[in-house]
C-alpha cells in the first residue's frame, strides 16, 4: 500500500520484526517505522507523521496508554489512529484504551494476524479521509428579535358619504372609504366614555365636533 506509514512501538524487538515481515507481506509498498520507547516515538513523529500507531501498552516508562494520550493531544498525531496491543486484554484495558484515544485494542500474544487485517482496515479510512474525524455542531441559527406591537389606535371602515369625526362640512375632501380612528369622547368632568368613531350626518353644518 503506497504512501502508507505504521509506526511501531515496542519494547520487544522480535515481535516487532514478526509484525514488520506480515505487514510488508500483506501491504505491499508499506514503510515500517519502530521505537523502543515513547520518548523514541515522539521523536519520530515529530519529523513524520505516520498513518497508523501501532503501540505497546506494557512499554517501561511512559506506558502505552499515557503514549496515546500525548499522541491524541498533539495536532499533528491527534487524528492519526492508533492500536494499543497488551499481553491480557479485558474489559478494564479496553476501556483504558478507549478513553485514552485508541481506535482499537488488540491482543499482542498469539498471531499477528488480527493486528494486521486492524492496520490494514485503518490505514485504508486514512487514505480516504474517513478516520479521525468528529462532527461539528452547526452553529444555531441567529434568533429574530420579537417586534415590539404596534402602538397605533386600531382603524374602523366609515360608511360611504360619512364624515370623519371632527371635520367640518365644506373642508378638505377625503375618500369614502377612509378608514376613521377610534377617539375617546369625553364628558364634561373630562373622564373618557367610550372609545368609538363620532359620526356626523351628513349635511350638516359647519361646526367643528
Amino acid at each position: 500500500m503506497a504512501d502508507t506509514r505504521v509506526l511501531i512501538v515496542h519494547d520487544d524487538s522480535s515481535y516487532v520484526d514478526q509484525l514488520k515481515q506480515a505487514l510488508e507481506t500483506a501491504l505491499p509498498g508499506v514503510e515500517v517505522m519502530s521505537a523502543l520507547s515513547a520518548p523514541r516515538a515522539l521523536g519520530i513523529v515529530a519529523q513524520v507523521t505516520p498513518s497508523v500507531i501501532v503501540v505497546d501498552a506494557e512499554l517501561v516508562g511512559v506506558d502505552g496508554y499515557s503514549l496515546t494520550q500525548q499522541l491524541k493531544a498533539d495536532i499533528k498525531t491527534s487524528a492519526v489512529p492508533i492500536v494499543i496491543l497488551s499481553l491480557s486484554p479485558n474489559e478494564s484495558t479496553a476501556l483504558k484504551a478507549r478513553q485514552a484515544g485508541a481506535s482499537a485494542h488488540l491482543s499482542a500474544s498469539g498471531s499477528v494476524e488480527p493486528v494486521v487485517s486492524k492496520i490494514a482496515a485503518l490505514a485504508a479510512s486514512d487514505a480516504s479521509g474517513t478516520s479521525g474525524q468528529s462532527a461539528v455542531p452547526s452553529s444555531p441559527a441567529t434568533a429574530r428579535p420579537a417586534q415590539a406591537p404596534s402602538t397605533q389606535p386600531a382603524a374602523v371602515p366609515r360608511p360611504p358619504g360619512q364624515m370623519p369625526a371632527g371635520a367640518a362640512a365644506g373642508g378638505p375632501s377625503m375618500r369614502d372609504d377612509a378608514p376613521v380612528p377610534l377617539q375617546s369622547v369625553a364628558t364634561s368632568a373630562g373622564a373618557a366614555v367610550s372609545e368609538r368613531p363620532v359620526v356626523v350626518p351628513p349635511g350638516y353644518g359647519g361646526a367643528q365636533i
